[in-house]
């Protein structure tokens, strides 16, 4: 908030000719949206009937001046080459289809073009605020333009099925099946995150197989997931996101959960006795091991025997708070 004031003075004498008058201006550079949906390097599915959800966040609601007058200019391009990045691609490539609404999400349904199978796109979102009389201003960074994301459309990945999530407590076990006729050949990636932090990062659980748990929830809360398909080996052990993902789905906790494991700030629990201490051979993501009586959730893993990798470790006593996590050389005992 800035206060502009005025005053009147005779240039030759420099005597004041008015009395000072003030008035307060709101200026502000607002952010360009946040891309949620698709995720960027996202792999979809070709469907008989094309139904796809592009969804982004906006940055500029604390604005008086844009937040209930602004519009976004969506933008979709193939992209030829894929050997050239694709923010490089993107800006040398001619509009696939273009669409300006005032809403955050656009569905490109089976009246848009129609995307083919095999090919890479992009897409971006331009914020466009306007004064009350309708003139465009422009008050973003970058002039409004959001961060270039791209997608592959495939038609040899296809999402998991008959997914369904069983709720106990702050831990939820969530199922499904493989693609009717296959078995990717990478496994599975489920993501999942609070609704409330739509526009935050997901944690993820790479496995191979057809199940996994999610402990550590929060009570009462409503939390968004998906489960993809990784068809190429070594997808999400790479570190890159190759999966073929299913709609997003809900889960919500009660709000009296609670799970098994002590909160009582300074009791002494029980000493942990470990009777088979042969080194585990293998090791799978979304299993479980303790860390100073901590419960740590393994995401990421690499090595056979000696395991390094990434997770999240609940702090019950801290209303199961989930704080990411890095292990080294770890010796895995049975």
């Amino acid at each position: 908030m800035y206060t502009f004031c005025f005053e009147v003075v005779e240039a030759n004498t420099g005597q004041l000719l008015s009395r000072k008058s003030c008035a307060m201006a709101y200026l502000a550079l607002n952010d360009p949206p946040l891309l949620n949906l698709l995720a960027k390097g996202e792999r979809i599915a070709a469907r008989e009937v094309q139904n796809i959800v592009f969804q982004w966040t906006p940055r500029n609601m604390g604005s008086p001046a844009a937040a209930f007058h602004t519009r976004y200019e969506f933008t979709l391009k193939e992209l030829w080459d894929r050997g050239m990045a694709p923010e490089a691609g993107f800006e040398s490539s001619q509009a696939l289809y273009q669409s300006t609404l005032s809403s955050t999400t656009l569905l490109l349904g089976p009246t848009e073009p129609q995307l083919i199978p095999g090919k890479r796109y992009a897409w971006r979102v331009r914020a466009i605020s306007t004064s009350p009389t309708g003139e465009q201003t422009d008050n973003y960074r970058n002039h409004g333009w959001s961060e270039i994301y791209w997608f592959d459309y495939q038609d040899d990945c296809q999402p998991p099925s008959a997914i369904q999530a069983s709720i106990t407590g702050t831990q939820a076990t969530v199922k499904w099946e493989s693609p009717p006729g296959t078995r990717p050949a990478g496994g599975y990636t489920l993501k999942y995150r609070e609704q409330a932090l739509s526009g935050g990062n997901s944690y993820i659980i790479n496995t191979l197989e057809t199940s996994t748990t999610l402990n550590g929830l929060k009570p009462g809360l409503v939390y968004e997931y998906r489960i993809g398909s990784v068809c190429t080996t070594g997808g999400f052990s790479a570190g890159a996101d190759n999966g073929t993902y299913s709609p997003v789905l809900k889960l919500e906790t009660a709000a009296n959960a609670t799970d098994a494991v002590t909160t009582n700030c300074g009791m002494i629990a029980a000493e942990i006795s470990i009777s088979n201490k042969n080194p585990i051979s293998s090791l799978a993501a979304g299993e479980l091991f303790t860390a100073g009586k901590f419960p740590v959730r393994i995401t990421r893993f690499s090595g056979s025997r000696s395991f390094s990798g990434e997770g999240y470790l609940t702090i019950p006593m801290l209303g199961q708070v989930n704080v990411k996590v890095r292990f080294k050389a770890m010796l895995g005992m049975m």
